[in-house]
């Protein structure tokens, strides 16, 4: 896939707080330098969605912005955004 736009994602649907917690929790695994971040990255009272793509990509949507995308089952990977907000952690 080559670059990526609005028009990619097919279908976005609301996270239960169950959900939101434990993608929350398999992010901080990967990234435990994260954790003194985490507060500001996820809205603590917004909705976050959970996007389905082509070609199997799933992205994290909090705030109208995409945070975070998966390759199938594959590890969450920051979106470049989010790195460059968070400029101090070491991922």
């Amino acid at each position: 896939m080559k670059g990526f736009c609005v028009d990619n994602i097919s279908s976005q649907n609301l996270m239960k707080s169950s959900v939101q917690r434990s993608i929350k929790m398999t992010i901080l695994k990967q990234y435990p330098k994260l954790e003194d971040f985490i507060e500001g990255i996820f809205p603590k009272k917004g909705p976050i969605f959970l996007g389905k793509c082509t070609n199997h990509v799933t992205v994290l949507i909090a705030n109208n912005e995409i945070l975070f995308f998966q390759i199938r089952n594959g590890p969450w990977i920051p979106n470049l955004k989010l790195l460059h907000r968070c400029n101090k952690m070491n991922v």
